[in-house]
């Protein structure tokens, strides 16, 4: 069933799945694909990557510590090509039950950074407050049912904290990591779901963890630049995907021809950048 507009904290993440609403890795698909290429994931839900379940496990060490080892078990060190082997893994496999298995390396690493965390300031804002809260909202725009699942509210502070692995968390090469991976588009569409359910403003703040030695991390404010680019990008987004609903064509690629140039970056490389001075 699909619940009516609120804020739902607790919510399985399972059950989150099954309602029918627009959400923004739908509308990430359609911004940087292609309508079609979102119908596609819509009707064919992809398996989680590595990187995912790391991001979740994560997630669960920081945010919900309590429940970690209720959740995830590590793999031991074995050669299961041995007699011992095979039969320590074999009690490994009866302990883990419905748990989720960890690897010995993903494992040390989410512990380090949990660690590194622990003893910085911003565990603060990570403390005090609700994990995994879905919201259900309706867009006054398009009359589309949108959902989110915010990582962590903290009332009291009136901010959303999101973790963020990467493996560079300095400034310069994070700020491509949030346009390479969306989390303008992220943080914009859950802001604006917010006041669409509380009529209040949700600041964002982001905690970038390296993922190797020192395990360094950095905590950023999203700049109201940011936002506005994810707000345009997501609106844009979900007009296209409303009209998918309301007309049951989800196209491609634009079936005219279209003019293609090289990136400016490349452009530059080639000679042919702003600051190149023609001869002729």
């Amino acid at each position: 069933m699909i619940p009516n507009p609120g804020i739902y904290p607790g919510t399985p993440f399972d059950e989150y799945l099954s309602w029918e609403a627009a959400n923004n890795s739908i509308l990430r698909v359609i911004a940087t694909k292609s309508p079609a290429h979102a119908k596609w994931r819509m009707d064919h839900p992809e398996e989680p990557t590595d990187a995912m379940k790391f991001g979740s496990a994560l997630h669960t060490r920081v945010l919900e510590p309590d429940t970690f080892a209720a959740r995830y078990i590590v793999v031991p060190k074995c050669d299961r090509r041995t007699k011992e082997g095979k039969a320590t893994y074999a009690e490994f496999e009866e302990q883990a039950e419905n748990r989720i298995i960890l690897s010995a390396i993903d494992n040390g690493c989410i512990q380090n950074i949990a660690a590194e965390i622990e003893k910085h300031e911003v565990v603060k804002f990570v403390r005090g407050g609700a994990s995994e809260v879905c919201i259900v909202w309706t867009d006054e725009r398009t009359g589309v049912l949108c959902k989110g699942r915010l990582d962590y509210i903290h009332p009291q502070r009136g901010g959303m904290v999101d973790i963020k692995s990467t493996k560079d968390a300095s400034p310069d090469d994070f700020s491509r990591s949030i346009w390479n991976y969306g989390y303008h588009q992220q943080f914009a569409f859950y802001a604006d779901g917010w006041k669409a359910l509380t009529g209040t403003e949700l600041w964002c703040v982001i905690v970038a963890c390296e993922k190797e030695p020192p395990f360094a991390l950095a905590v950023y404010e999203l700049h109201e630049n940011i936002m506005h680019a994810g707000k345009v990008t997501w609106e844009r987004a979900l007009a296209v995907y409303a009209k998918c609903q309301e007309t049951g064509e989800w196209p491609g690629y634009y079936a005219g021809p279209q003019i293609l140039n090289l990136p400016k970056w490349a452009l530059e490389k080639a000679g042919c950048g702003p600051h190149n001075l023609r001869m002729d």
